[in-house]
């Protein structure tokens, strides 16, 4: 039906930055860790919610000792995801705080060029040269990158709620005003953080304080995703403008530092994704360790078993002894495939075996969602909005079918066909047994069990 490459085309790269090298990511180095991942990137990795990683598909490194003046015996336990650190500074401390696991003020320290030892000392090190948004800074070379903001993020700012946050900034740092940016959605500022100085626009404030679904002591709910200032602590800089290659295209993205986590705005991404965190889980590691880190493993890779590699934001999945390329997480996930064992491999034995063909069909959807085989039986173009714990956008041209996997929940629709006219109305997409959904002339959409297992499903 060529789906794939509709799909591929809709999928833009959503999760960006140099992956450094690691370890198997096949398990957490202690259980505070898994539950504060579970608890808002386990709904992501279930495909139950179309959101942006707090963290990660999974930690890239084993457990690792740093040292830290203030923990016992003078080292913590840390873990690396792709969008921060996990860390236990006591683990003799109350394992029911939700301070026990911390993630540490990372982003200060690639800006300032200092590594933190302690609650007051640090060895120094030079500002990270890593880009802060969008691709690898060897192949995104005008993007700001840390050390851009050495200076800046020391200035306070006057609160300018209200207004648009229309400022420009280079790799230089040097900074001028763009009034057309104004026109963005979102850019308005929302919140000024009196602490260190810096307004907060619209767009990351909504991300800082959304509310969705968490998983919880073993159960799904609706909560506020996370405490904005526990997940990034202070902005430590302004909101600025800037144009980043984003998957080798050029982009405006609007990019914000705290003191633990980049947020970055990109408004031509897909709804869900939009505002993302940076990689600087994986730029802190490659920035701190280099080629001193913990060496890639020497396992083998199996059929089936999802890949990644130190310098390619690219997944693989091996299926027929051939690897096929996914272009980032977001396309891998969007299409419906499982994460929840993924290697870091070296590329030399990545390149050991032999690129594969088409990406391959994903036959069922994952667990707990609804599959849903929608069928356009009529010859004009069917354009159709759905509505409700997702929101998507669908156009099916005369006499098309195609098989998705929905997040299962109550929908309303509204579609139409050039000389039929619309229709609009309520569904409800349930799990279990694949659903048909039919369009005909004249008639209202028409439900009906699928009379066996259709195949190739995708992500809308």
């Amino acid at each position: 039906m060529g789906k794939r490459a509709i799909l591929l085309a809709l999928c833009l790269p959503l999760l960006l930055g140099l992956l450094p090298g690691g370890l198997s990511a096949q398990s957490f180095a202690d259980s505070a860790f898994e539950s504060v991942w579970k608890r808002t990137d386990k709904p992501v990795a279930d495909g139950r919610v179309g959101r942006s990683w707090l963290w990660g598909p999974a930690p890239f490194t084993d457990a690792i000792q740093e040292p830290y003046a203030e923990a016992p015996g003078g080292t913590r336990l840390v873990q690396y995801f792709d969008k921060s650190r996990m860390e236990i500074n006591d683990p003799n401390g109350d394992r029911s705080s939700p301070w026990f696991v911390t993630n540490g003020l990372l982003v200060r320290e690639m800006v300032d060029g200092r590594i933190a030892t302690g609650n007051n000392s640090y060895s120094q090190a030079t500002p990270s040269q890593e880009a802060v948004a969008g691709d690898p800074a060897a192949n995104n070379p005008n993007c700001p990158t840390y050390a851009t903001f050495q200076f800046l993020s020391w200035q306070r700012a006057d609160d300018r709620s209200g207004q648009a946050v229309t400022a420009i900034i280079a790799k230089n740092g040097s900074t001028w005003d763009d009034p057309s940016k104004a026109g963005y959605a979102g850019t308005t500022i929302a919140y000024y953080e009196p602490t260190l100085g810096h307004n907060v626009p619209k767009a990351l404030w909504d991300f800082m304080n959304q509310t969705g679904l968490v998983y919880e002591n073993g159960t799904y709910r609706t909560k506020k995703v996370c405490d904005w200032l526990y997940a990034l602590g202070y902005p430590i800089t302004e909101a600025y403008w800037t144009r980043a290659l984003v998957g080798g295209v050029e982009k405006d993205v609007l990019i914000q530092l705290f003191e633990r986590r980049v947020l970055s705005y990109t408004p031509s991404n897909p709804a869900g994704w939009q505002v993302e965190m940076g990689n600087v889980g994986q730029h802190y590691y490659s920035w701190r360790y280099g080629a001193g880190g913990p060496p890639l493993p020497n396992q083998p890779v199996n059929e089936g078993d999802p890949v990644k590699v130190a310098d390619d934001q690219a997944i693989y999945l091996i299926q027929n002894g051939q690897r096929h390329l996914f272009p980032d997480w977001g396309t891998f996930v969007k299409m419906g495939y499982t994460l929840e064992r993924v290697k870091v491999i070296s590329r030399e034995q990545l390149e050991s075996i032999p690129l594969g063909g088409p990406l391959p069909s994903l036959m069922v959807c994952l667990t707990g969602m609804a599959k849903i085989h929608l069928h356009n039986h009529m010859s004009g173009v069917l354009t159709l909005n759905i509505s409700g714990p997702e929101q998507v956008n669908l156009v099916l041209q005369g006499n098309e079918e195609r098989n998705y996997c929905f997040i299962v929940g109550g929908y309303s629709y509204s579609g139409s066909v050039p000389g039929y006219g619309s229709k609009s109305g309520t569904i409800n997409f349930s799990s279990g047994n694949c659903q048909c959904w039919d369009w005909y002339t004249f008639v209202p959409p028409v439900w009906c069990e699928c009379s066996n297992n259709m195949g190739d499903y995708g992500r809308p």
